[in-house]
């Protein structure tokens, strides 16, 4: 793809293995895609793919429920890249990166982060507060949309409170939201 070339969401623009993904771009099955409309940014040097948007970037408003992916699970906090806020139809535009401590996951006390959420899990989040922004999956209806096998990254399927893999027919533990896997949200 040409630097400058005009692209839509979904648009491939390159291959995982030539580039990094940057803002405005995202990585599946090892090729790189357009999350935003925009012109391709190409950094030669450090061999990062980028789609500058042509709009500005939103704001996303304190206490909505956005919609975003696992990116990164520490030992108290999880990094999570925010496609979506509920009620709007767009995916936003630029890149927002989120965080979760591990006091917002569940009431009570929480040890361990992987076992409520894990990276490259879809998530249903409340913003709790915005600069940094800081998301909740604390409430009823908030977490775990849709869950990947840790093993073989298969979409798991629900049973009951747990996740099962019919690939590696194995269960783990998220804290799942009330709309797994329901087609609607999305």
């Amino acid at each position: 793809m040409d630097s400058n070339a005009v692209v839509y969401p979904g648009d491939e623009v390159a291959i995982a293995e030539e580039y990094i993904p940057g803002n405005g771009t995202y990585e599946f099955n090892g090729k790189l895609f357009a999350s935003v409309i925009g012109r391709i940014k190409i950094d030669g040097k450090e061999r990062i793919i980028s789609v500058i948007p042509f709009h500005n970037m939103e704001s996303i408003p304190l206490n909505s429920i956005v919609y975003g992916a696992v990116d990164d699970v520490k030992q108290s906090t999880a990094g999570i890249t925010v496609y979506f806020i509920e009620g709007r139809k767009e995916m936003l535009t630029g890149k927002y990166e989120g965080v979760i401590h591990i006091s917002k996951v569940i009431h009570g006390y929480a040890k361990d982060f992987s076992l409520y959420i894990r990276i490259g899990d879809i998530i249903r989040a409340s913003v709790i507060r915005l600069n940094p922004l800081e998301l909740s999956i604390i409430d009823n209806g908030m977490g775990v949309l849709i869950g990947y096998c840790t093993k073989c990254r298969n979409i798991m399927e629900r049973r009951d409170k747990v996740l099962y893999c019919k690939v590696c027919e194995r269960s783990e533990f998220r804290k799942i939201s009330d709309n797994y896997r329901d087609p609607v949200i999305f």
